[in-house]
């Protein structure tokens, strides 16, 4: 099936539920600097069937043998969500490019070490960040030592739906699809963030059939009202994610908003927040009637980021807090 589908997509044609139509193309703009999506029609016989094309460019990164590689997603319309992937191959006429099909999107591990995983999200870009937002990314280690601890001794994220609110670069996110997540959400106010996010889901393999960012204030997202793809009619299994922790003048209490929206959307949450916050969160916990419970307390290192940071580096001890609703 394989060597079939390559030949016909090397050609003039290619297969798609056994049907045949034309082989799309890439047009790069030559006056943008990205690239233009063209709409493939399909023949006269298959007119109501169209596919959308979405291109992703992943850039340079070090550990990759090529300089620059491509992705594009195809995802078809009127077909499952989860499209294959393919890469491109070859330039014609210096502007179009062909297909050919590698791989299907990936499926998470049945068995991820906390080791692999974290090599796994080290790869991951982070745009530049914004103080007023208290954009501090979750360093690596620590995402996939806290997701490990949800997944073994929590029995979450495995086949669930998990919503990351406040996602950033889509750590926490793409960590619970590694881990084995049926379906993801992330929302974040930052387009930057949402489209940084989008690209590191593309370069892991993953699709909008996987997981889904909205671009939207936190404070203004309802699950329930929302029409995202894969959603429609299931509930939040979990939510999982790093808030703000409002320390900033101008972001005081945002912490405790994140967890009541958190609420709202799913039973359980695992949220992160500094130590020194325990008993406050205990006594919020009487008050919103859920059930606290803090698994575990790991070392947060916070470089210097922005021009207000006095030190190079500062250590802060945070914990990952489990609220469960009664």
């Amino acid at each position: 099936m394989r060597r079939r589908m390559r030949r016909s997509l090397t050609g003039r044609w290619w297969e798609v539920g056994g049907q045949l139509m034309p082989t799309p193309l890439m047009t790069w703009g030559l006056t943008s600097a990205q690239p233009q999506p063209l709409t493939s029609h399909a023949p006269s016989s298959l007119t109501d069937l169209e596919l959308e094309l979405y291109y992703i460019v992943k850039y340079f990164i070090p550990s990759y043998y090529t300089n620059l590689q491509q992705e594009i997603l195809l995802c078809p319309k009127y077909l499952p969500l989860r499209a294959p992937s393919t890469y491109t191959f070859g330039l014609r006429m210096r502007a179009h490019f062909r297909l050919r099909l590698t791989r299907k999107p990936r499926m998470a591990r049945k068995r991820l070490k906390p080791s692999k995983l974290e090599m796994e999200l080290e790869d991951l870009a982070v745009p530049e960040r914004k103080a007023s937002l208290e954009q501090y990314s979750t360093p690596p280690h620590i995402a996939a030592h806290l997701l490990w601890e949800i997944s073994q001794h929590c029995g979450s994220i495995r086949d669930e739906f998990v919503l990351d609110l406040g996602c950033g670069n889509g750590i926490l996110g793409l960590g619970c699809l590694l881990l084995g997540a049926k379906f993801v959400v992330g929302v974040d106010i930052d387009h930057s963030m949402i489209e940084s996010a989008r690209k590191n889901a593309a370069g892991l393999g993953f699709t909008e059939g996987n997981i889904y960012f909205v671009n939207q204030d936190v404070r203004e997202f309802d699950v329930g009202t929302s029409d995202i793809p894969g959603l429609v009619g299931c509930q939040v299994d979990a939510v999982v994610m790093n808030p703000p922790f409002g320390t900033m003048k101008d972001s005081t209490g945002i912490d405790a908003v994140f967890v009541c929206k958190a609420l709202e959307s799913a039973k359980i949450v695992y949220s992160m927040h500094k130590s020194s916050t325990r008993e406050f969160w205990k006594k919020k916990a009487v008050e919103l009637g859920v059930q606290v419970n803090v698994l575990t307390e790991v070392k947060f290192n916070i470089e210097q980021t922005f021009r207000f940071h006095k030190y190079k580096s500062v250590d802060i001890q945070v914990d990952l807090i489990q609220f469960r609703k009664l």
